[in-house]
């Protein structure tokens, strides 16, 4: 008699959600995305100028409204971007590294936050001075995540409970008063986000909310019907866009969770599976996380220096996935912004600027491996013969010399081991579509596919299907 095989269609559509238990079904994706029902490359990128800033660390990037030019922090050192892509020093601070946070108003004025000094570039006359409190030489405060609101910059004091506003348009000079301490914060506050009209005062177990009033003396006032019930793990997690901020969350009793707000209740975004890994590090605190959107996508990545993991969460989806470096680690660029239709982020590894583009499917020119796994197939009291796994792809305009090459992986325990079974390489000749067809690949009770893609160009995954028969007479 002969054997019937039937297709089996893979659920190639689930992101990374790994379970920590290999009986339960789990799913990885580097370097991929879904979109339109397919898994298609995360974005690649290439150096952007020549300027070399070996003498500092890339620490800030920021895209400036009222400028329409691009802001630096290297080291110590604040340059401009020109128009002819080259760079103006425009001040100096007194920290050589860490943290830095940015914004500006509608004064003509951009100022920073190094976690020591505020300090305010004035782009009417080009001055670059430090910040000081009303009536005083110096701050009044140790300034901690800065924001803008209104016509006023706002900052947490990361030395106590409060949070400070400057003047009316002036960032240079800072009211005396601050929120009067009338937060369920414990100690000492994280961080703060501006939302819309909603000023999030986060401490390490809980988030306030408070919104301008326009009172006398200190306008914010405390929400009495919203607050959140999670407080923020790192500062440098905390990011505010397209209507959303997102930050690493956590409380009292809670291990590490991504969580996103619009400005009502706060969602978890992060699954349990993702949470199991952030679990795991040994320093979660140590990490950074910005917005950018590709073709219509909004995404949220963060950073996880010390364990060397880089997350991306679409929310058009609702699904993760892990970016990497061409090693397959961690990710090399910190922060990004969108200057005239494209990105453009530093990366702290050679501390250049980077331009990242879905044009680009490198890492400056270095193959990166974009990898699916999915979840395993199997039936109750079976073995299983698959006679094929058929791989339905399309290949974008490769102008590489290099042909693209696919790696089929599989594992018989459920994901535990895998090996690589079969090899097959396209020729760079132009956009085309093509079925990949790995044959013979035997008889097992457990099916888990893995595909590896390593390709100069572009390389979409619209469909991948197994031809199986099932042997119900065996256990």
């Amino acid at each position: 008699m002969s054997v019937i095989f039937e297709p089996v269609r893979l659920d190639i559509l689930q992101g990374h959600n790994p379970s920590r238990f290999v009986e339960l079904d789990s799913a990885e994706l580097y370097n991929m995305y879904v979109y339109n029902n397919s898994l298609v490359p995360t974005p690649g990128f290439k150096e952007f100028n020549k300027f070399d800033f070996k003498n500092g660390v890339a620490r800030s990037i920021f895209l400036s409204d009222s400028l329409g030019k691009i802001l630096v922090v290297y080291g110590s050192s604040v340059f401009l971007i020109n128009d002819g892509l080259t760079f103006t020093k425009i001040g100096e601070f007194e920290t050589l590294q860490g943290e830095v946070y940015v914004s500006e108003n509608h004064f003509n004025q951009v100022f920073w936050s190094d976690l020591k000094d505020i300090w305010v570039y004035d782009h009417t006359d080009s001055s670059f001075s430090k910040a000081v409190t009303q009536g005083k030489s110096e701050l009044a405060f140790t300034p901690g995540r800065i924001e803008f609101q209104d016509t006023r910059a706002i900052c947490n004091d990361i030395a106590s409970k409060r949070f400070f506003i400057s003047q009316i348009n002036n960032a240079r000079t800072w009211e005396p008063l601050d929120n009067t301490v009338d937060n369920q914060i414990a100690s000492k506050t994280v961080g703060v986000a501006v939302l819309d009209r909603q000023v999030l005062l986060m401490g390490d177990s809980i988030t306030d909310v408070y919104y301008d009033q326009g009172l006398p003396n200190f306008p914010y006032r405390k929400a009495n019907t919203l607050s959140h019930q999670y407080g923020c793990l790192s500062r440098s997690s905390i990011a505010v866009n397209f209507g959303r901020c997102c930050w690493l969350a956590t409380n009292k009793e809670s291990s590490p969770v991504i969580v996103s707000t619009s400005g009502g209740h706060l969602e978890k975004i992060s699954t349990e599976n993702i949470d199991d890994i952030i679990d795991a590090f040994s320093s979660p605190q140590d990490c950074d996380g910005y917005f950018y959107q590709v073709s219509g996508h909004i995404f949220y990545q963060l950073n996880f220096f010390t364990d060397k993991v880089s997350f991306i969460y679409d929310f058009a989806t609702k699904l993760f996935s892990i970016v990497t470096d061409e090693n397959s680690g961690l990710y090399p660029i910190k922060n990004s912004v969108k200057f005239n239709n494209t990105h453009y982020g530093i990366n702290y590894n050679d501390g250049k600027i980077y331009e990242i583009n879905t044009r680009f499917y490198s890492n400056n020119g270095k193959i990166v491996r974009r990898r699916a796994l999915f979840p395993t197939i199997e039936k109750p009291k079976a073995n299983i013969e698959c006679n094929s796994l058929v791989v339905d792809i399309g290949q974008g305009n490769n102008k590489a010399d290099e042909p693209t090459k696919f790696f089929l992986n599989i594992s018989r325990d459920r994901g535990a081991t895998f090996a690589v079974k079969q090899m097959k390489e396209l020729a760079p000749t132009g956009q085309r579509d093509a079925l990949l067809d790995f044959t013979s690949l035997g008889m097992g009770r457990f099916w888990t596919f893995g595909i590896d893609i390593y390709s100069l160009g572009e390389v979409v995954i619209r469909e991948i299907t197994a031809w199986m028969s099932y042997d119900r007479g065996q256990g």
